[in-house]
This record gives structure tokens, C-alpha cells and sequence, in this order.
């Protein structure tokens, strides 16, 4: 019966797959290099923009009147790389003079991050028209990534006098960059000969939804049985063969574009030895791509604003159609996955293995640190089992001498630039005294531990000793597709040391799992990018959980540690600085509780879920465990009413004496959330995980974790 629902649930998602495909091609036409027909207007674009007048100033002589949306955008990021690639020389008398250890620093850090900004607006600049289209999620988060860098760089001044010049010196760099993501988040709303035809298509659709809601609900035999005549139906109307046979096709021009193949999370190449492996993996790709677009079509569906008369009222039940078909493809892929590991782990050729849409399991109460044993007691045994399951390494660290090299910055600088694939280090247990970084250039690194209290990476950078925040960092993963897995990370300045980082991630598509974060102030930055967390353990005081990523936590554990004399504790300092950036800080079935020493004290030491750092600080919180020790009022102000009315911060489901709802704060940005409102934020929709998250081999759900 198993096999029947799955086969069922590929019917169906392939013929949701074949309809978006329709809607996919019933746009403007396209020239003979892919470019879209349709023009627009500067001001009409300007419109949308938060900075209207510089939008148009900076764009009449670049953009004329047969100019695609799509050509718009790329011209905008043009401008603004004009404009952030001069602006470090234009700030070079700022600082020079001074003599001081934290601003030279700051200096260091701001010339890192304007060299990063400037080096993905040149390549996002090169995108294609077409691929404009095609990518809008992943270059929302990229040019967001690009505006976190600009920010950040003035950020690490101490001394408000500098801080307010780079600020100014890079007031232009920051409002051209914005009109770029504003231009691109509207995109759609700039075409509006294809939302009409978006409208009708679905509208068009409304006929097959009871057949897709009999496999929704179980009703397998149903499905099956008329499964086959509703592809064949929907195939013909909507050239779906067309789509499916086009998705190989798809994926390699993808990874052969020299621009998007440098953010893109790229698998390791597929096992062509015998036709029956390349049929596989080229069955998990397609399968992945139902997910993908099953949960793309969802996502447009609950942004709507308005849907078309025959959509109206059944906007949830659609929603729980899409995500279905999503969960079941990604099952079937797992399924097929699976057995592809049976078949090819044995000896040396062990690969990384685990469930990928998984439960979501309790972490015991009271729970303070992890025991000092290979792996916490408090994992179920199937996921021990996980864990023991690991690829063989390229190469082997180890301080007594029995690897390839005693220090992981060694085996990072060894790894060679030609390497295609995922990079596999193996870190043997230790304590490791050293400050690494996992460069921008160096993508698809897979490091492990021996477990995250046994392979430990430590170090005391931080503000207090001269160092910027970003710059404090024990170990900072600036690579696209780092994955991390049973390690832990330190830095022991303590609380004297005020801003002292742990964990910096800006890499994008970034995973970590059964990690330990620990520090104090600003323990985990969550810099830029799109992060996932599974089954980790993060301790701190001060905003311990901050920066400007799109990051979900699911099933981790924040302990609150003691924090110095007259400080405060806040799990999180979200950074989001523009309404259009995708980003935001999500925990998500997650346990919040004191550690031993905050225990006495936790009722008497004010504990918050988060202030908001930046104006339009977004942080949800849902399904998940909070402890006594957080405030009734649950949030606290960072200065003043600063992003009181723009901020987001929603709570949704969670449970325990510290999650009562009704003394909150009454900010206007405040909200109670419902299920509909809380699915943005599932891991499938709020950091696209359909369609890379699987790939890492990390237990998630796509969806919600409880019922």
C-alpha cells in the first residue's frame, strides 16, 4: 500500500508540475537570446522602490524605453556596483589616523566585506534575462546577502564618530542596492500581462483539485486508478512531457552557468558507471523539482493578495494540496535515495545517509549541556544510528599525528582548487586552539566530528580585546554548501568580553547538524544567506542567536547561561534592514531553558526571546518548548521604539510555562500567529529546503512538526 501512495502521490505531483509549467510558459515572448519582450517605464519601475527619486536618477541613463523588467534589474545592479566598488577608497581617510587596535581592525573587516559585496554584484550583474526569472529566490537572498556585507562593514566601528562617516560614505551603496531588491521582489507585479495569465491558468486548474485531494486524504486507490488519464490529460493541455523531459537539461546548464553555479549548492556528480545509476539519479533530480515547484506554487498562493472567483475560499485547502504533494515527492525521493545507499554502502564506499523528512523528536526537560560521550543520551537511538553513518573523508585531521594534518586550517588550505564534488574532512577528537576560516571561494565543504563535546574547535577573540564582532569569530563558514556535522564550537572570552562569536556562517545553503555553539554575547552570527540547523545545542546570553541569514533551528536546544552583572538575556538580535529581504531568524520546535548556574536565578535575571536589532527585525518562534525564565511579555526594545511598528515577531503553537501569550508586548509589529500564517516559515518555504535541504542528507520537515 505504501508503494501505491507513493506512486499516486508522484501522479499528482507531476500533474501540479505540468500545470505551473503552463503557467511558466504563458508569459511575454522571447527574443533569440531569451529575453522577454515586455518594457517598462523607469518611473513605473522607480514606483516600487523605497528610494524612487535616486532610483530614476541613477537608472535615465542606462535603461530605455524597450527595456525588460528583467534588463531594469540587471542595470540597477550595475549601478550599485559602480557605487559600493568605490566606496572603500572614498572612505579611506575614515580611521587612519586612529590608533587604536578595535578600529584598525574595523578597517580590515570593512575592506573583507566590501571586496565580498562587490565581487557577487559582478557576478550577479552577468545573469541572464531568462535566469532572472527563474532564480527570483535565490537572488532576493543573494542581493540581501549583498546589502547585509555593506551594513555590516560600518557596523564593526566602535566609536560613533566613525561609524556615522562610513555610514554616510555608504548611504548610496546601501539605497542602490535596496531599489535592486525592491525591482526584483516586484518583478511579477511588473509584468502584468503574465498575472493575468497566471490567474487564468489556475483558475483553469480548479478542475482537477478533487481528484488531487482524494490522494491528499489517503484515498490512494482513487488516485491510482485515474491517476494515469489526469497526467495524460494534464500533459497534453500544459506540455508536460515537455517540462519533465527538460529538467536534466534544465539542471545541467544550471551547474554549466559560470555565474549561478557559484551560488548554487552543486551534489556531488552522479555515479554514470551503469545505466541503471544514472536513471536513478536522474529520477531523484525530477522528483526534487516536484518538490520544488509544489512548494513554489504554494508559496505564490498564500502571497496573493487576491485570487481569481474560483479560487476564492479554497485558499488553505489548495495550500495543504501543495504542501502534500511536496512531502510525498520528497518521501518518494528519499525512498529511492535509500535504496540507492543499500546498494552502494560497502567498504569504502560509505556515503552520508539519513531520512530526510524526519520527526520531530523530544529533547528532555531540564537538559543542561551535553554529556561528555560520543553522542548526547538525549538522541533517539535511530538517530545515533544516523549518525554513525558517514562518508569516507578525503582527508583526516588529527593532533596526534595520525591523519593527514594536525590542524583543520591545514586540511582546508590542502584541498585543491580543481575538486569537484563535496570535500569530506574528518576531524578527529581533540581540542582544537585555532581560529578558522572556511574561505568565500571554497564551496561544498562536508566536515565531522567525533561527536560535538569531543571534537571541539575553540578560541577568545572578541570586542573587549580589539576585535570587531565579525572579526571575533572561532570559526567562520563563508563557503556556499558547508556542512557540518558532530562538532562543537567555542569561544571562552566570557562574559567580560562582551561580543565574542563563536560560529560566524555566511555561506549560502549552509547545514548543521548535532553541533554545539558556545560562548556568551553573540555566540552564533547568523551573518547572510540562507542556514539550517538540526538537532544543535546553542548557549549564550546576549543575543547569542543574531545576524541577518534566513536560519531555521529545528529540534535545537537554546540554553540561557548567567549573564555578567546588570545584563539581560535575549536568545536573539535579529538584522533585517529592508521590508523586501527574505531573511529572518525561525526556531522551530526548539527547547529554551536555563543552564544549571542560570537555574536559582532564572525568575530574578530578565530572559526575552529577542530585540530587535535592525528596523524590520523578522523572528518567529513556533511549535516549540519555552521556559519559566522567559519574561511574560516575551520580547524586549533594543533602544527606544526603534522597529516597534516594523518589525515581525510571531509566535505560533508553542508550549510550556513560558509560552503563554496573552501579557506579550502590544507592538504593532507583534502578532499570534495560525497555522496559514505560520507555514511561510517552514523550512519548505522560508529557506526553499525542497529543493537543496534534501540533498545534504540532514533529518528535516519540510512542513509543520507536529500535527
Amino acid at each position: 500500500m505504501a508503494n501505491r501512495v507513493t506512486v499516486a502521490s508522484v501522479i499528482a505531483a507531476v500533474g501540479i508540475v505540468a500545470v505551473i509549467g503552463t503557467m511558466a510558459t504563458v508569459t511575454s515572448a522571447d527574443d533569440n537570446d531569451g529575453n522577454m519582450l515586455s518594457s517598462v517605464k523607469v518611473s513605473t519601475v522607480c514606483a516600487f522602490t523605497r528610494y524612487p527619486e535616486k532610483c530614476e536618477q541613477s537608472l535615465k541613463h542606462v535603461v530605455s524605453d524597450t527595456s525588460s523588467p528583467e534588463d531594469v534589474f540587471r542595470d540597477a545592479l550595475n549601478v550599485a556596483l559602480d557605487e559600493v566598488s568605490t566606496a572603500f577608497q572614498r572612505s579611506a581617510h575614515i580611521g587612519k589616523d586612529a590608533q587604536d587596535k578595535l578600529s584598525r581592525n574595523a578597517m580590515d573587516v570593512c575592506k573583507k566585506l566590501l571586496d565580498d559585496a562587490t565581487e557577487d554584484l559582478r557576478a550577479l550583474a552577468r545573469v541572464k534575462p531568462a535566469d532572472v526569472v527563474r532564480h527570483v529566490k535565490d537572488l532576493r537572498v543573494w542581493v540581501s546577502g549583498i546589502m547585509t556585507y555593506v551594513y555590516t562593514c560600518a557596523d564593526g566601528f566602535e566609536k560613533p564618530e566613525l561609524k556615522e562617516a562610513m555610514d554616510k560614505v555608504l548611504q548610496n551603496s546601501t539605497e542602490l542596492s535596496s531599489n535592486a531588491l525592491a525591482i526584483l521582489t516586484r518583478l511579477g507585479d511588473l509584468m502584468p500581462g503574465k498575472a493575468k495569465d497566471l490567474q487564468a491558468t489556475l483558475a483553469g486548474a480548479v478542475g482537477h483539485d478533487r481528484r488531487l485531494l482524494g490522494w491528499q486524504i489517503g484515498d490512494a486507490e482513487e488516485v491510482t486508478s485515474g491517476g494515469r488519464g489526469l497526467l495524460d490529460e494534464i500533459v497534453g493541455v500544459a506540455n508536460g512531457r515537455r517540462l519533465l523531459s527538460s529538467l536534466g537539461s534544465r539542471i545541467s546548464s544550471a551547474q554549466g552557468d559560470d555565474v549561478l553555479a557559484r551560488h548554487q549548492l552543486l551534489g556531488v556528480s552522479p555515479d554514470d558507471e551503469t545505466d541503471n545509476a544514472a536513471r536513478r539519479n536522474l529520477l531523484s533530480t525530477e522528483l526534487e523539482s516536484i518538490a520544488s515547484t509544489s512548494a513554489e506554487a504554494n508559496r505564490q498562493l498564500l502571497a496573493a493578495e487576491e485570487l481569481p472567483d474560483e479560487l476564492a475560499g479554497k485558499r488553505e485547502l489548495l495550500s495543504r494540496t501543495l504542501m502534500g504533494i511536496d512531502e510525498a515527492a520528497t518521501e518518494a525521493k528519499r525512498q529511492l535515495d535509500e535504496a540507492t545507499t543499500e546498494n552502494t554502502m560497502s567498504g569504502d564506499h560509505r556515503v552520508l545517509t539519513t531520512g530526510l523528512i524526519g520527526t520531530f523528536d523530544e529533547i528532555q526537560d531540564g537538559r543542561s549541556g551535553v554529556p561528555p560521550s560520543d553522542f548526547p543520551k538525549w538522541l533517539p537511538a535511530t538517530q545515533r544510528r544516523l549518525l554513525q553513518q558517514t562518508q569516507k573523508p578525503n582527508t583526516v585531521v588529527a593532533q596526534d599525528g595520525s591523519g593527514d594534518f594536525k590542524t583543520i586550517t591545514e586540511a582546508i588550505t590542502a584541498v585543491p582548487n580543481t575538486f569537484e564534488g563535496r570535500f569530506v574532512i574528518y576531524v578527529k577528537a581533540g581540542t582544537y586552539k585555532e581560529y578558522v576560516t572556511v574561505p568565500k571561494n571554497m564551496a561544498n565543504i562536508f566536515m565531522y566530528g567525533d561527536g560535538p563535546t569531543q571534537t571541539v574547535v575553540t578560541g577568545d577573540k572578541s570586542n573587549a580585546g580589539g576585535f570587531a564582532t565579525f572579526a571575533s569569530a572561532t570559526f567562520s563558514a563563508e563557503g556556499n554548501g558547508f556542512i557540518c556535522k558532530s562538532m562543537g564550537f567555542v569561544n571562552t572570552a566570557g562574559p567580560e568580553g562582551h561580543q565574542a562569536v563563536a560560529m560566524h556562517v555566511q555561506g549560502d545553503k549552509s547545514v548543521f547538524y548535532n553541533c554545539r555553539f558556545e560562548g556568551y554575547q553573540d555566540t552564533l552570527y547568523v551573518h547572510a544567506n540562507r542556514q539550517f540547523f538540526r538537532d544543535c545545542e546553542v548557549l549564550g546570553t546576549v543575543d547569542f542567536i543574531f545576524g541577518n541569514s534566513a536560519a531555521l533551528f529545528q529540534n535545537c536546544l537554546m540554553t540561557v547561561r548567567k549573564p555578567g552583572d546588570s545584563q539581560s538575556n535575549m536568545v536573539t538580535a535579529q538584522g533585517r534592514t529592508d521590508p523586501n529581504m527574505p531573511t529572518g531568524i525561525v526556531l522551530q520546535g526548539c527547547r529554551i531553558v536555563p543552564e544549571q548556574a542560570l537555574f536559582p536565578d532564572r525568575l530574578q535575571i530578565a530572559t526575552y526571546l529577542g530585540r530587535p536589532w535592525k528596523e524590520y527585525a523578522r523572528t518567529v518562534v513556533m511549535e516549540s518548548t519555552i521556559g519559566d525564565l522567559i519574561r511574560p511579555e516575551g520580547w524586549a526594545e533594543w533602544m527606544g521604539d526603534l522597529g516597534l511598528k516594523t518589525l515581525y515577531y510571531a509566535e505560533y503553537a508553542n508550549t510550556g510555562p513560558g509560552a503563554g501569550t496573552s501579557k506579550r508586548v502590544n507592538w504593532p509589529g507583534y502578532h499570534v500567529i495560525g497555522q496559514a500564517d505560520a507555514t511561510p516559515f517552514t523550512a519548505g518555504a522560508f529557506i526553499d529546503g525542497a529543493s537543496w535541504l534534501q540533498s545534504t542528507g540532514t533529518p528535516n520537515v519540510m512542513g509543520f512538526t507536529k500535527g
